[in-house]
């Protein structure tokens, strides 16, 4: 995804946006975005990524770490019609 997605203080998308559906089976994700299906499959990160929550002004807390990511290589496939993911 291209672009940036504004959230508020509690992480919630603003204006009630739907970014899109994920779904996952056997490796497989499909992330429906509007009338765009894209798949993807699961990818282990070289090195991990810390979470970081700010407390204060100079403090900050590790509140996780990602080691994989989604990977979606293919161009968006157009759906015409309302489909049933991975039925």
């Amino acid at each position: 995804m291209q672009g940036t997605l504004s959230v508020d203080d509690e992480g919630v998308l603003k204006d009630g946006i739907d970014v899109g559906t994920l779904n996952q089976v056997d490796g497989v994700y499909q992330l429906l975005v509007g009338n765009h299906l894209l798949e993807g499959r699961e990818v282990a990160l070289k090195k991990t990524f810390a979470v970081m929550d700010r407390e204060d002004d100079n403090d900050f807390s590790v509140t996780g770490f990602i080691r994989k990511k989604i990977v979606f290589k293919s161009r968006p496939k157009p759906v015409m019609k309302k489909i049933k993911i991975f039925e």
